[in-house]
């Protein structure tokens, strides 16, 4: 017997899209920030340069892979503009050598992240799938009146953030 498909509910924040705003809007400032602080002052350079892995960071952490792929590729952008602008004489081996530092760092950064988040979608869709095959299994197997009590409390009070579910299993007595 197949279970008819039960629709999903949302895992996703409400507020997603203004957190994603906000982060792009910080990524941005930070970014421009960091390259208008070290054309002014040429002696911070270095610790300008390894301050572009905060805007890449955020990135990555805000919008994964893709966003930590853009990121690194935009501070080593970055870079070579401060190189050709303010006439320092860095070679292409050193801007190259920048930019693969901050592609790699956003990109790996962002996968994990990405990573992460799916394996936290698919635990919570396992977490709910188990505690509906629970509400399924025959009452020839379990003590029917706690198997009553806890799927009525499982359909009449969705579980809230501030308070997990409790797993059915713990609540069932076996035969």
């Amino acid at each position: 017997m197949r279970l008819p498909p039960r629709p999903r509910p949302s895992t996703k924040s409400p507020h997603r899209g203004v957190q994603r705003n906000a982060a792009l809007l910080l990524v941005v400032a930070l970014f421009a920030a960091i390259f208008v602080a070290s054309l002014h002052d040429a002696d911070a350079l270095e610790a300008a340069r390894l301050l572009f892995v905060l805007p890449i960071g955020l990135a990555a952490f805000g919008f994964g892979t893709r966003g930590g792929l853009l990121a690194g590729i935009i501070a080593g952008a970055l870079v070579t503009a401060w190189n050709a602008v303010s006439g320092a004489d860095f070679g292409p081996l050193a801007i190259a050598s920048w930019a693969s530092v901050f592609v790699l760092v956003g990109s790996m950064l962002g996968w994990f992240i990405d990573s992460r988040r799916r394996l936290e979608e698919r635990s919570t869709r396992y977490s709910e799938l188990s505690l509906d095959l629970f509400c399924r299994i025959p009452a020839t197997m379990i003590n029917t009146t706690m198997l009553t009590t806890s799927c009525t409390m499982r359909a009449s009070k969705p579980a809230t953030r501030a308070e997990p579910p409790v797993p059915v299993a713990s609540r069932l007595r076996w035969r």
